[in-house]
């Protein structure tokens, strides 16, 4: 049986949390969001499922 993980990118991720790339990117560094996996050279992708949990976690304790 296989587990099929989705992965969203950078532009996918911006769009879902409504912010601009360089806003991820300031975010990304600050580490406000969840850790990306870096799957080589210039890749980088989020776990969907860790996203889904974090922002169920922000929105039950109101915010950052």
């Amino acid at each position: 049986m296989t587990v099929e993980i989705k992965l969203i990118n950078p532009s996918e991720l911006a769009d879902k949390l409504r912010i601009s790339p360089t806003t991820l990117w300031r975010w990304r560094k600050e580490r406000l969001i969840p850790p990306a996996l870096d799957l080589g050279s210039r890749v980088i992708r989020w776990r969907a499922t860790d996203i889904d949990a974090w922002l169920e976690k922000i929105n039950k304790d109101g915010g950052f």
